[in-house]
């Protein structure tokens, strides 16, 4: 619970949340989530559960944006979110969902420290 805490007061008082960038994040997420779990065979009604965020995933995930954009800059972090938008409108065409992350990643020029930093401190990942 105390996570939590202190993970909603990150989000709420980060920038990133401030300006929209986490409600951006979130919709871009939740169009390729929805997509993963539609690849795999669930219904679109099943997949849209499994991927509508819950306070918890908001909370760890502004963390996570906040991190990026503490570590890295208002601009990585608007161009992450971006890029994380345009894959999740690629995705149903795609062969390789997996592979369009790591091609965000890849563009933006996250490696796997700053990832592995990231989800250590908020629980979750970019």
């Amino acid at each position: 619970m105390l996570r939590l805490a202190l993970a909603l007061g990150l989000a709420m008082g980060s920038p990133a949340q401030a300006d929209g960038l986490l409600q951006q994040y979130e919709a871009a997420s939740v169009a390729l989530e929805k997509e993963i779990f539609r690849s795999a065979g669930h219904t679109p009604e099943a997949s849209l559960a499994y991927a509508t965020w819950t306070p918890q995933r908001r909370a760890d995930s502004g963390c996570a944006l906040h991190e990026l954009e503490r570590m890295r800059g208002r601009r990585v972090a608007e161009q992450y979110v971006q890029e994380y938008a345009q894959a999740a409108r690629r995705a149903p065409g795609s062969n390789s969902i997996m592979g369009l992350i790591a091609q965000v990643h890849g563009r933006v020029g996250i490696g796997s420290d700053l990832l592995i930093f990231i989800a250590q401190k908020c629980g979750i990942g970019l």
